[in-house]
């Protein structure tokens, strides 16, 4: 599979708003603070009662997102993006990483919806893979960046 470049060097192959634009940078900032597991900026990019959904559930809050962090040990790298006029499906390489250590204990390809609202991540949900994001949002590939 081809990996995208970050947003910030993808070439418009459709005329974006520069509030789209924002906001699949938003995400890729998300990805980045989550991936140095940087506490700091992550709650600067959620809102403090973000909702939180995955394949164990759902709860909401910049604390429990935080804790999970800690938690997972993962780290997600975003593959494609497919865009709505509310929604950011990225498909993501997932790694799962031996507490203390860099180790790959096991990875997978995912899929995460954002929705990003003023500027700030309002929700993020978790699929197990692209397919049920697809069924979940109404996107497809035709959605594709």
């Amino acid at each position: 599979m081809v990996v995208k470049a970050p947003i910030t060097q993808i070439k418009k192959t459709r005329i974006m708003k520069e509030a789209t634009l924002n906001k699949l940078k938003i995400v890729e900032e998300w990805h980045k603070a989550l991936n140095n597991k940087d506490k700091k900026r992550m709650c600067e990019l959620v809102k403090e009662n973000v909702k939180i959904g995955g394949p164990k559930g759902e709860t909401e809050g910049v604390n429990i997102m935080l804790e999970w962090m800690d938690r997972a040990l993962i780290s997600l790298t975003p593959k494609r993006y497919f865009l709505s006029d509310k929604r950011i499906l990225v498909e993501e390489q997932a790694e799962w990483h031996r507490p203390g250590t860099d180790e790959v204990l096991s990875s997978q390809i995912v899929a995460s919806v954002f929705v990003v609202e003023n500027n700030f991540i309002t929700s993020i949900y978790r699929y197990e893979d692209l397919e049920k994001a697809f069924e979940k949002t109404g996107l497809s590939e035709k959605d594709s960046l």
